[in-house]
């Protein structure tokens, strides 16, 4: 004999169930199954004692402890993060060489990027005898100008190895040990 499993008897005691699957727990009830019926008689006490319980209400005290504990768990609605893709408008690598300085190892670097309405102006400079990196940059909203106070990371293997905060006229500037592959992010 097949028998039903509690997940299903659980759902035809409370009403839950298609009635296709509800004639074939009948007819499985109605061969004597003593087995699936103490089941189903356990869960309909279950489901009647939780149905009472809805019907009464809770203590004022539960109610205050309840709002309570939610309060302090719950996070202050964060603004949403949004990652902008980055359009890559200028680089100085791209640009050709002044004669005669084709085979000196260049250390400085100048990009620009575009994201929406925002420009990111950037100028790396990597001190080949300390192995320092210096970043300084810009951002600006390229109608009203610049963005201050834009909290700026520089990240390596996930861990913040510079940070700094855009003034006033946009600017900011951070300075790492080289740390191989870096990742800049500006929370805005």
């Amino acid at each position: 004999m097949n028998h039903f499993d509690i997940a299903e008897w659980t759902d035809y005691a409370r009403d839950l169930i298609e009635d296709d699957k509800r004639g074939e727990m009948n007819d499985h009830l109605a061969s004597g199954c003593a087995r699936c019926g103490r089941t189903l008689s356990a869960l309909e006490r279950v489901v009647t004692l939780a149905r009472n319980d809805l019907q009464q209400p809770l203590p004022e005290h539960v109610m205050r402890s309840v709002k309570a504990l939610s309060a302090i768990h719950l996070p202050e609605r964060a603004p949403r993060l949004v990652s902008l893709a980055l359009q890559l408008a200028f680089d100085s690598f791209m640009e050709p060489a002044p004669a005669g300085t084709r085979g000196l190892e260049l250390s400085s670097r100048h990009l620009v990027y575009y994201a929406q309405d925002y420009a990111l102006d950037l100028r790396l400079e990597y001190e080949t005898d300390t192995a320092m990196l210096q970043l300084g940059g810009e951002i600006l909203d390229r109608k009203l100008g610049p963005v201050s106070n834009v909290p700026t990371f520089l990240i390596a293997d996930e861990q913040v190895v510079s940070r700094s905060t855009s003034g006033d006229l946009g600017e900011f500037n951070m300075a790492c040990g080289h740390e191989g592959s870096l990742r800049l992010c500006l929370v805005m």
